[in-house]
């Protein structure tokens, strides 16, 4: 017989694996259809223009999420080479924060979700609720924080981008080689600042539940 922490455990993991999968889905056909749209089609050429999870897991971030808490989904290149004029300063900041605005839109929508089925995203981990709607708002809550932190990680590895862009010579050689280094960019932000993220992400969430929560009177 399985024991209460051992229990817990696995539908932690299971929670953990529903929102990952829920979550890399479409940030990735996101990122790869932003970059159809401004000229460079090296993501859709490898496969990355869908919404199948599978395709956008990475199996080590996948298994770091599981047992140590932060992650990642698979990079989605950008080849600025292919990116053109007319606007190219434009179409290139939305190639690279393009992500960002929809992980925030997504944790935004989830949060709204959350708290319309009458959970308060806060205390979403402390209840002992074995019901079906306490497992939605349990795996609902960790996806609003999932995307919150992808969408963090991926505004911190496009303005590191810029910044060594901005400093080469080289513009397109480093770009591209960037570009193509992207993992293991955004694997190194996340093994010297996850913890910093997530606890920006979690503060920032509840701030944003109390906000609402004031507003529109839906937490009282």
């Amino acid at each position: 017989m399985l024991s209460l922490n051992t229990t817990t455990s696995i539908t932690s993991l299971i929670t953990l694996l529903l929102a990952y999968l829920l979550a890399v889905g479409p940030m990735g056909f996101f990122n790869a259809w932003v970059g159809k749209m401004v000229g460079d089609s090296t993501a859709e050429d490898r496969g990355l223009l869908t919404l199948d999870p599978f395709v956008h897991l990475d199996p080590i971030g996948l298994i770091c999420m599981l047992f140590c808490g932060i992650g990642w989904s698979k990079g989605v290149p950008i080849n600025m080479s292919m990116i053109t004029a007319p606007f190219r300063n434009l179409k290139i900041a939305f190639a690279l924060f393009g992500e960002t605005v929809l992980g925030l839109g997504l944790a935004l929508a989830g949060l709204l979700l959350s708290i319309i089925s009458g959970l308060h995203p806060a205390t979403a981990t402390m209840e002992a609720n074995s019901s079906l709607l306490f497992a939605f708002q349990s795996v609902l809550v960790t996806f609003v924080f999932l995307v919150l932190f992808f969408a963090v990680a991926r505004f911190l590895y496009g303005i590191l981008l810029l910044a060594i862009i901005m400093l080469s010579k080289n513009y397109q050689s480093y770009a591209t080689l960037l570009s193509e280094l992207s993992f293991v960019i955004l694997f190194i932000l996340i093994i010297f600042f996850g913890r910093h993220l997530q606890s920006f992400c979690v503060y920032g969430l509840l701030w944003v539940c109390a906000l609402i929560g004031q507003v529109t009177g839906l937490l009282n």
